[in-house]
């Protein structure tokens, strides 16, 4: 959530100094490495639920599959709002969400 309402922890003081087409390019840039990670942590997250898929719970005795799932899941989410963000900065040249203001 706080992703997708550009609330995540951001050091921007530099990218500020920017003139317009730079801060532009440096966003797009950093939701590109932002993007490409997500995807390597939901194949990570993935293989990761796949291997330990035969635990089960201790209480329950459901498998913990359920549990491992929310790493891929959640990164597929927040990759979903990067590339909303890449798109919008492309096309508007900004996003649609304001950016936090840095202190």
């Amino acid at each position: 959530m706080a992703f997708q309402r550009g609330r995540h922890i951001a050091v921007t003081f530099v990218v500020d100094a920017l003139p317009d087409r730079l801060r532009q390019i440096a966003r797009i840039a950093a939701l590109l490495i932002v993007l490409a990670f997500m995807i390597a942590l939901i194949v990570i997250g993935y293989r990761y639920m796949q291997v330990q898929s035969f635990q089960k719970s201790a209480s329950l005795r459901l498998s913990m599959t359920y549990v491992y799932a929310v790493m891929p899941i959640c990164a597929a989410i927040m990759a979903w709002y990067a590339l909303v963000d890449i798109i919008e900065l492309l096309i508007n040249g900004k996003t649609s969400q304001p950016q936090e203001e840095s202190l």
